[in-house]
């Protein structure tokens, strides 16, 4: 694959990172497709080399078979000869065949291959390519940072956040060099280049992701240092006085080194993908500093194909955010992987003026859409072998890349908790509206949910979801108390009457002690009965109260607000102070504490110190998780059928009664089907409605069924359950199976599966096979999506 920037430096030659970082040597005159655009060093169009390939990816069914033993069936239905390469992650294993053949040839020839009943999937292994206020001396030349009509509002952001130590951003691209503006961000990588014709290091995988150039494609070219340029963007020492300023000032970066000379394998990038999430790779050293943002401004030409949508959905499974590239081709990201996979959140590049940058992909795979044209970041001046530091202009949506996974980096350090898809619903709900009237007018339809806004995605008062509630709200029964009140005007009631304002201060608008200048002050509110709380919320005056505005997480105070307090909860015994709930020198007027669940019955901010000799609050919310709805449950509307079923002692109905043990199996404690030894059977939950689902849960019989425990995700059986199975769902003409569904060669209890939201108004679990001659199913969930 390759990069998708459109640039390269302004005294060597641009690369093409058009459908595949393939790496096509144009002259700096050329236009860009790929990552890049037509200035600044962008990188257009598809090398001849991009287009064929001599290895492929193949898994077969059972994963305890050794697929060299398959090799001359596969090599006399494709009409080559094979060597066995390597195994991959995922179960799969690269072979190598005797001569170059055509990604349209290869892919007709795998057509054949899979006429074998043992084989999964057979595929090409295919090539992608690279796609392209602080005092730090070179920030005014960073418009993509703070301008008003194409830039991404980060000084609103910074006000919130500038990162956190504990989130790691994982750069998938050419590896890295030593840069004074990345001195202390990089954390130890790894290079996945198993090829020695494209690692350009003389070596195969090893510890060292650093980046020796990926010059030589085709005989020439120059090295483009794009995972430095890259890694700057997301993440440049910032505010120390030189250089440019990164979008994440605290986090650091993980380089994994998938692309050289003529971009990259396939197989050598989602290896780097799950190792970069902390899943295990063979024979690859386990990653001790797992990545919540993966960074692949790359891609290639094609759909998704099922060995880089399963890498996806392995990754976000593990609560890791995937942003990629568009491409730069200037047309629909829906041919361009991985920009056409699921899960993953695509990136269009806009321009100075919001304009749609003329190379950018587009269409319905992209997400959303970030500045790419232009770009000053982090590089190197060497044209070939490494040189000195320096910094240049690059273009394309690989720079726009960077930009949104530096700022999905910074709500993770806002929010350790938020899934990946809540941090793409965050960036998209926030997103700033195109500009009209640019000559190039981007549209939600050409670019996504509009240009990322840092500030608003961090610090903007975006409403609760409908589902969560405020529990010491005094509509839902919270009652508050405090140790002194001013008077009458001031009650204690007035910070939890639903008003984080703090509307109306002299008359109800909120509490103020009634001892000046002696702390500690407390205020509290008692549930109505023990919650999990999992976040407290503390509002204080602003200064301009007689005229309050909605608050936002970024707005501060210096005239009456609380500077130095304790938010605590009732343990049955004493207060307790909340995990990051002791702050000191507060100056902002909301302040947000998440936390694991905690079981009370009362919470209370303890005030230590106060501006303008007064304790002053004016809201305190309480929240916990907001419960999930299984849709398969009869009480929520849920229904079942079954292919067939044994007797009555072994209904389909019990699959979802909500009992995942099978708890008295022979008297409708699960599902077994009549038909010994005949294969598929099928499971169908049918729900009322259509119903938008992100989550499937499956739980097959234990090996002690007459004494069953409650199961958990590592449990295993060797007697009764499901071996082969699909988890499909209905799209309203056909069974569709989910990201991650066909399951071979299962041994666990219970299967999980996640995925982006799909609305269906059906599911089934559809079994191909099980040991002791029948389909054994204890429960089905569905769970809506939050």
């Amino acid at each position: 694959m390759t990069p998708f920037d459109s640039s390269a430096p302004s005294n060597r030659r641009a690369l093409n990172y058009a459908a595949a970082f393939a790496v096509a040597v144009a002259s700096l005159s050329s236009s860009s497709v790929w990552a890049g655009g037509p200035s600044d060093n962008t990188v257009t169009g598809l090398s001849s080399s991009a287009a064929t390939t001599d290895r492929f990816i193949v898994k077969l069914r059972d994963p305890a078979a050794d697929v060299r033993t398959r090799l001359p069936a596969i090599a006399s239905a494709m009409g080559t000869g094979f060597t066995y390469v390597r195994p991959m992650s995922g179960g799969a294993h690269v072979v190598r065949a005797n001569q170059a053949i055509s990604l349209s040839a290869a892919r007709a020839m795998s057509g054949q291959a899979m006429l074998d009943s043992n084989i999964a999937y057979i595929e090409p292994d295919r090539k992608l390519y690279p796609m392209l206020v602080p005092n730090d001396t070179l920030y005014s030349q960073q418009w993509n940072l703070y301008e008003a009509a194409g830039g991404i509002n980060m000084p609103a952001a910074w006000d919130v956040t500038t990162g956190a130590a504990g989130v790691v951003i994982a750069v998938i691209d050419t590896g890295f060099r030593p840069h004074a503006d990345l001195a202390g961000r990089v954390l130890p990588g790894y290079d996945f280049i198993d090829d020695t014709a494209v690692s350009n290091d003389g070596d195969g995988r090893d510890a060292d992701a650093s980046d020796p150039g990926d010059y030589g494609c085709g005989g020439g070219g120059s090295s483009t240092w794009h995972g430095t340029h890259v890694a700057g963007i997301a993440a440049a020492a910032s505010n120390n006085g030189a250089g440019v300023a990164g979008i994440n000032w605290v986090s650091k970066i993980l380089p994994a080194r998938v692309l050289g000379r003529c971009g990259g394998y396939t197989s050598d990038i989602v290896d780097a993908m799950r190792w970069s999430a902390g899943i295990s790779v063979p024979g690859v050293p386990a990653n001790p500093n797992p990545a919540r943002v993966e960074n692949l401004s790359l891609g290639g030409s094609g759909a998704c194909s099922s060995t880089f949508q399963s890498a996806v959905d392995d990754v976000v499974a593990r609560g890791t955010v995937v942003v990629v590239a568009a491409g730069n081709e200037n047309q629909d990201a829906a041919n361009i992987e991985p920009a056409s996979c699921n899960n993953v959140i695509a990136v269009a590049a806009s321009t100075r003026t919001g304009a749609k940058a003329s190379f950018s992909n587009f269409g319905s795979k992209v997400a959303i859409a970030a500045p790419g044209t232009g770009i000053l970041s982090t590089l190197n001046t060497g044209t070939t072998v490494p040189g000195a530091d320096t910094y240049v202009n690059y273009s394309g949506t690989s720079m726009s890349t960077p930009h949104v996974a530096g700022v999905a980096s910074l709500l993770l350090s806002q929010n350790p908790a938020l899934t990946p898809a809540q941090v793409r619903q965050r960036l998209q709900l926030t997103a700033r509206a195109f500009p009209t009237g640019t000559g190039g007018d981007c549209t939600t339809a050409l670019c996504g949910a509009g240009i990322v806004d840092a500030g608003a995605a961090l610090g903007t008062a975006v409403p609760p979801p409908a589902t969560r509630v405020n529990l010491a709200a005094q509509a839902n029964g919270g009652v508050a108390s405090a140790s002194t009140s001013y008077d009458s005007r001031f009650p204690p009631g007035g910070a939890n009457n639903g008003d984080r304002r703090g509307l109306n201060w002299v008359a109800g608008g909120g509490w103020n002690d009634g001892t000046q200048n002696v702390f500690p002050d407390w205020i509290r509110i008692d549930l109505p009965s023990a919650q999990p709380l999992t976040e407290i919320d503390v509002f204080t005056l602003q200064d301009n109260y007689p005229s309050p505005a909605e608050p936002t997480e970024a707005m501060t105070f210096s005239t009456y607000g609380i500077t130095a307090f304790d938010v605590q909860y009732w343990n049955g015994a004493a207060w307790v102070t909340v995990p990051g709930g002791s702050v000191t020198g507060n100056n902002k007027v909301w302040s947000k504490f998440t936390f694991a669940p905690i079981l009370t019955t009362s919470i209370r901010v303890q005030v230590n110190a106060a501006l303008a000799t007064f304790s002053r609050v004016v809201e305190i919310e309480a929240y916990k998780d907001a419960a999930p709805v299984n849709a398969a449950r009869p009480a929520n509307g849920g229904s079942v059928s079954a292919s067939s079923t044994y007797d009555s002692r072994f209904p389909a109905a019990a699959a979802i009664d909500g009992d995942r043990r099978g708890l008295n199996w022979v008297a409708g404690g699960g599902w077994n089907d009549a038909t010994p030894d005949a294969f598929p059977d099928f499971l169908q939950v049918n729900f009322s409605g259509t119903k938008s689902i992100n989550e499937i849960d499956v739980f097959t019989l234990q090996d002690n069924y007459p004494s069953p425990v409650e199961p958990t995700e590592t449990m295993t059986f060797s007697l009764y359950g499901i071996i082969d199975f699909d988890v499909q769902y209905w799209n309203g003409s056909t069974w569709v199976t989910v990201p991650g569904g066909a399951v071979s060669g299962n041994n666990k209890v219970w299967r999980k599966f996640t995925f982006a939201p799909i609305s269906t108004t059906a599911i089934r679990v559809n079994v191909r096979n099980a040991p002791a001659s029948f389909s054994r199913i204890t429960e089905v969930e569905a769970w809506i999506a939050q």
